[in-house]
């Protein structure tokens, strides 16, 4: 016995032994490897956007093939993981670029720690490595103004801005990402004294993105246009002709400077708008692309006399700062527009169409069952003395009554997965941008990869509450990426949203006439869509115009109630009041959709006019995502805008008051954290900022005779306005209501009829206030 037990106690130190060893061999294996992180702009990232990300992995042990996930979260409730691929030999060390969608300040980005597996993230091992285990990085909120030079030396002046707002930094070649989306740290980038055809294919379409996605490249003059700007070339805004010498007075009429330089009497290619103007010659202009914008000066922007200029840092911040198309990102004082997407729009999008039994037919069936199947069964049986054959018909009956219920309930759950898509777009500039949520319905367990084309579409997978703690693996490939989410349970929903972009030749063409009561003439439908409903909102009015085809010329006859159009209104509740409740589904998703177009002030930067807008609804794709390997079911619902100008010349009294202008506010000094014209609400760091009104293209300013205008200011302490007078040309304070009649309303309308207000916050840190209250009154005369 005793000799029994010794066997026993020496078998079971030879196992401890044994798995120490073991342990010891695994980690020995892997301490060998070690990884270490350099990301954005000298580690600085603008919160919540994406960046580029180098990781380099240095291997001292034997050959290591594997997968890497690195985690991001460009907001507290959407996030994921990115795959990269790794394959080190022994005793190397590689470097690898990744394209990371973002890290938010409002995120727990720091508790989330990168994770190697041998072979692969699904059935390798995970595997122990030294150095970085989380991203390091710095989030800034500042805008960012990258220069591409060979020659940075030359503009060291604009390394420090007056504006504590703006951040430069250097960039070199590789410093570009192959992806738009790791150019998202970027506001601006400056190109000068470089050839983009230096850079890759990949290098220029990432660059042409961002642009389309809001970015603003700034460029000057050269004399080799193909060489110096690449695959840009046909896109900027100026055609060159002869050099010639101008003025410094020239650029900016504020300075007296006429020290010359040597520019380009230029003129302007289609679609470009002029910005400065010298001797009937742009000497500065602009082209839109997408949400964004190429600006080109007619001169180089590394000319000396230029660059000694002592305004040129001024004018350069003021052109730059005029021309921003973005909100600067600073969670901590106003929400992030994805989180806040999620509440006003996305959740709607995971309600799934199903067949049902009510609770009513369910009581029906029950009673029927009591009362009618059993009885019946009873006296059938005894009829032809067959009663003990009740044991296995009535259990075979309830299972058949059971099964019957239950086909019914989940016929549209069993047969295929089925995706959910809603979208809300603008048209604007050739081009079709906006946001897409996308949710999936699994018919089983398992992993689910959704596919799509990420030069178009920029997902986020939406955790929740935390609830998901597997996160969704992004996985970029050559022809298009996926996302997958991982471990899905039966008859469960995943969600991802994002932005969309993509060049689209369309739009609505129409020939209307419009007198106070009526609309009518063609619309004809140019996108590659069919419209099952369309319709004019102007103010708190829809318009009908009925279904539209692609292709489809109508005629259209309708009336309205409002006597002017105005752009659209409403409470900006819309998802609020149109629970579902089991209501129609169609229905409700797109009354949500449409509840949408009363946020265009904070998602569409540059669709914020006084205008009507033309509303369409299709219920085909816009994106394309798929589930890779699976035949889906897809229900579709997405809505298109773009402004329309009705024109108001019917005689009478009009009142224009804010909400019905043309608001736009740009920064003088400090930062815009949020916008909402809708509410009047505005988020701002202390400074000073440029505050416009402009009366709406609909009214013919010709045909306009003014009573009165009216600002109120809101009470907000520590926010004081002032108002332009052209008369003076200065800005006079405005303490109280202010308010002027007939004749005097005219000062404060500059030629293109908008009023100037500078707005100097210093409020010790509450970004929050509300803009005046604006009113004009006035007549359209015949």
């Amino acid at each position: 016995m005793r000799k029994v037990k010794k066997v026993l106690i020496i078998c079971f130190i030879l196992f401890l032994a044994t798995t120490f060893i073991v342990k010891e061999a695994n980690a020995a294996s892997t301490s060998g490897i070690k990884i270490t992180t350099e990301a954005g702009l000298d580690g600085k990232v603008m919160d919540g956007k994406g960046f580029m990300l180098k990781v380099t992995i240095e291997n001292k042990e034997k050959d290591f093939k594997g997968d890497l996930l690195i985690p991001y979260s460009p907001s507290y409730d959407i996030g994921g993981q990115t795959l990269v691929p790794v394959d080190i030999p022994a005793n190397s060390k590689k470097t690898y670029t990744v394209t990371i969608p973002g890290i938010s300040s409002d995120s727990n980005y720091t508790s989330n720690k990168m994770k190697l597996y041998r072979d692969s993230w699904q059935k390798g091992e995970e595997v122990s490595f030294t150095g970085v285990k989380e991203l390091r990085l710095t989030l800034i909120s500042d805008q960012t103004l990258g220069i591409l030079t060979d020659q940075y030396d030359k503009f060291k002046n604009l390394r420090k801005l007056s504006s504590s707002s703006i951040f430069t930094t250097e960039l070199l070649k590789e410093d570009i990402p192959d992806q738009a989306l790791g150019l998202e740290t970027l506001s601006y980038l400056m190109v000068d004294q470089f050839s983009l055809t230096e850079l890759s294919e990949e290098q220029q379409l990432a660059i042409k993105k961002w642009i389309e996605k809001g970015g603003i490249l700034i460029t000057g003059a050269t004399t080799n246009g193909k060489q110096a700007y690449g695959n840009l070339e046909s896109l900027m805004p100026l055609a060159f002709g002869n050099e010639e010498e101008i003025p410094l007075s020239g650029i900016d009429t504020k300075t007296k400077e006429q020290e010359k330089i040597t520019a380009f009497r230029s003129s302007l290619t289609d679609s470009s708008d002029a910005i400065t103007i010298h001797n009937e010659h742009p000497l500065v202009a602009k082209k839109n692309l997408g949400e964004g914008k190429i600006i080109q000066t007619s001169f180089s922007l590394s000319d000396s006399t230029l660059l000694n200029w002592q305004d040129f840092n001024s004018w350069m911040e003021n052109l730059l700062q005029t021309e921003n198309t973005r909100i600067t990102a600073n969670y901590q004082y106003s929400g992030n527009p994805l989180s806040n997407l999620y509440y006003q729009f996305v959740e709607s999008n995971e309600y799934f169409k199903s067949s049902t039994i009510t609770t009513g037919l369910l009581l029906i069936i029950l009673a029927g069952y009591l009362l009618v199947i059993v009885p019946i069964l009873y006296f059938i049986l005894r009829k032809y003395d067959k009663r003990e054959h009740a044991w296995w018909i009535i259990p075979c009956l309830s299972i058949l009554l059971s099964l019957g219920m239950f086909i019914t309930g989940a016929k549209d759950k069993i047969k295929n997965p089925q995706l959910n898509e809603m979208g809300i777009y603008q048209y604007s500039n050739n081009y079709l941008s906006g946001y897409q949520a996308t949710t999936l319905l699994s018919n089983k367990s398992g992993d689910f990869a959704l596919t799509f084309d990420q030069d178009t579409y920029t997902p986020f997978p939406y955790l929740g509450y935390g609830e998901l703690q597997v996160k969704a693996i992004k996985n970029e490939k050559v022809k298009s990426s996926e996302i997958i989410f991982p471990e899905v349970e039966y008859w469960s929903s995943r969600t991802m949203y994002g932005k969309t972009s993509m060049p689209m030749e369309g739009g609505f063409s129409h020939d209307f006439a419009v007198t106070e009561k009526d609309i009518s003439g063609t619309i004809t439908n140019l996108y590659p869509f069919d419209f099952s409903k369309v319709f004019i909102w102007s103010g708190n009015e829809k318009i009908e115009l009925g279904s539209i085809k692609s292709g489809e010329t109508k005629n259209v006859q309708v009336t309205h109630s409002n006597k002017y159009f105005s752009r659209p209104s409403g409470n900006g509740y819309g998802y609020y009041i149109y629970d579902y409740n089991g209501h129609d589904l169609k229905e409700f998703r797109e009354l949500v959709a449409e509840s949408m177009v009363l946020s265009t002030d904070y998602y569409f930067n540059n669709i914020s006019t006084g205008d009507s807008m033309l509303v369409a609804i299709t219920n085909e794709d816009i994106v394309n995502v798929g589930i890779a390997s699976e035949k889906e079911t897809k229900n579709s619902t997405n809505l298109i805008m773009e402004p329309i100008i009705l024109t108001n010349h019917f005689p009478g009294a009009f009142t224009i008051n804010e909400g019905n202008m043309e608001q736009k506010l740009t920064v003088i000094e400090g930062a815009i954290y949020s916008e909402n014209y809708q509410n009047n609400d505005i988020s701002l760091e202390d400074g000073e900022y440029l505050y416009t009104l402009q009366i709406p293209k609909s009214y013919d300013i010709k045909s306009l005779s003014f009573d009165s205008l009216t600002v109120q200011p809101n009470g907000n302490p520590g926010v004081t306005y002032n108002i332009y007078n052209k008369e003076t040309d200065s800005y006079e304070k405005i303490t109280s209501l202010f308010k002027v009649d007939e004749d005097k309303v005219s000062a404060y309308l500059d030629e293109n009829k908008i009023i100037n207000m500078k707005v100097v916050k210093a409020t010790n840190g509450d970004p929050y206030i509300q803009l005046p209250s604006v009113k004009i009154k006035g007549e359209i005369k015949e």
